[in-house]
């Protein structure tokens, strides 16, 4: 891609793929057999880490997931294939229940340098599940000098820090020379990198109002805390039922609707408060946000010879989720603002139920790893294919983890390619008691299995969510 490419075609290159993998039979493996610098850990020596998860409880999948920013220690590319690190200011997702249990990433130091970086907490629904997400934004937009949270594109400012209360807009301004980008005129701006949302994709649910709504944009307020709209929260999360969410401004609670005034009133752009309220009275869901925001619909759930609210159900599978901020998409994902979004179906004939069935009755237990890569970089380039050469592919924010198995093992794997440009080749090296490889082999793209000399079975189940036929498996 060159540098004149499109920000469309570049989006439509980080169109990513999901798939899972139930792999039989196999033996330890890495992903690479190359030494590492000292400045790292070696590839093929670090065990594969466990993304956390928020798993749904009674039929409700509720979380806090937060918009946070960072330090952390990021393994980049060396010479001769060697690892080395690098130390980046980086946005993150952070989440928990509500009740403060099955927090993700684990509020530990590094003993050494930043903790390192990966997805958000892996979210694990059910079908038919109500899923209730309170997404709050404390992200602190002058640690990222020169992008538009800070340097408005309706403002002229030649200094890293925000407009002063009271600057009056120019809406034919343009930002200084070192704004990426500088093209940005109101009320295009779309590079407000620090501004967030959340697209759940894969799911087929309302793509408005509180549902799957890429348009929303959630501003940055560290002041504004999860005690302070849980309650508001609460009586939004009770109407999420299919066919009974909200529809329009006025369908939310009082409290919120004045409070989210209040906060956009507040800001220097007042022009944002104008652009809601010329959207409410057209009907339509207004688009800017302060703080947090409230998710809630219901995973769609159809099963033939019961009385449903839907003609169409949702596939159960592996889904992901990311941060959509229209015009910084890319840069929220070079930051790692994506995570797994584990839709299940336990059902007897479901997906899930059913292969989990056909290993008991073998006597045998299927494991489960979420695999999620990513591309980490500190760098806002939307039109680069290969920004800085510093971004090198990690799994769960590692280089070239390990996964141990054992003859006679079944494995279930869920990888998901949050890449933004990458495509990731699969293929499978041989250890003997964590030496070097022995054999290696490489799927074909079809449903297929690797050759014996790999000591390794595995057959493709499913891609983007949707499961194959349950005889190519």
């Amino acid at each position: 891609m060159t540098d004149k490419a499109t920000r469309r075609n570049f989006i439509d290159r980080a169109v990513i793929a999901t798939s899972a993998l139930a792999a039989a039979e196999l033996i330890p493996f890495s992903a690479s057999g190359a030494p590492s610098s000292p400045a790292g850990p070696a590839p093929g020596t670090q065990k594969l880490r466990a993304i956390g998860e928020i798993t749904s409880e009674g039929g409700k999948l509720r979380a806090v997931i937060t918009v946070k920013n960072a330090k952390r220690t990021v393994p980049t590319p060396a010479p001769a294939n060697l690892t080395a690190t690098d130390t980046m200011m980086l946005r993150y997702f952070d989440g928990h229940r509500p009740d403060g249990s099955q927090q993700w990433p684990p509020n530990v130091r590094a003993k050494t340098g930043y903790p390192a970086p990966g997805p958000g907490p892996t979210l694990r629904a059910k079908l038919g599940d109500q899923v209730q997400i309170a997404l709050l934004n404390h992200v602190r937009p002058t640690d990222f000098r020169r992008t538009l949270d800070v340097e408005r594109c309706d403002h002229v400012r030649n200094s890293g820090t925000a407009p002063a209360p009271g600057t009056t807009m120019s809406p034919n301004a343009t930002p200084p020379p070192d704004v990426y980008p500088r093209n940005d005129h109101y009320p295009d701006c779309l590079h407000g990198s620090s501004s967030a949302n959340i697209h759940f994709h894969g799911t087929h649910v309302t793509p408005s109002t509180t549902g799957d709504n890429v348009l929303i944009n959630v501003r940055p307020n560290r002041g504004v805390l999860e005690r302070d709209v849980l309650p508001a929260f609460d009586k939004i999360w009770n109407h999420c039922e299919v066919g009974h969410q909200p529809l329009k401004w006025g369908d939310l609670p009082r409290q919120w609707r004045d409070y989210q005034r209040a906060l956009l009133i507040a800001l220097p752009e007042q022009q944002l408060w104008h652009d809601n309220e010329a959207a409410i009275a057209a009907g339509v869901w207004p688009q800017w946000h302060v703080g947090a925001y409230p998710y809630c619909f219901q995973i769609p759930h159809y099963r033939e010879g019961v009385r449903n609210d839907v003609e169409m159900g949702q596939s159960p599978g592996t889904h992901w989720y990311h941060s959509h901020k229209h015009g910084s998409t890319a840069i929220n994902m070079f930051n790692g603002l994506s995570g797994a979004f584990i839709i299940t179906d336990d059902s007897p004939d479901g997906y899930d139920g059913k292969l989990h069935r056909f290993y008991a009755k073998q006597g045998r237990k299927l494991t489960e790893h979420v695999l999620v890569f990513q591309q980490i970089i500190d760098t806002p380039n939307m039109l680069s294919n290969s920004p800085s050469g510093r971004s090198a592919t990690l799994v769960n924010g590692q280089y070239a983890p390990v996964i141990d198995m054992q003859p006679g093992d079944v494995q279930l794997w869920r990888m998901i390619n949050a890449n933004v440009s990458n495509i990731v080749p699969i293929s499978f090296t041989r250890l003997l008691g964590g030496t070097a490889p022995a054999a290696a082999a490489t799927p074909s793209p079809a449903p297929s299995s690797a050759p014996a000399s790999s000591g390794f079975t595995y057959k493709q189940t499913a891609q983007d969510g949707v499961q194959l036929g349950w005889d190519n498996y």
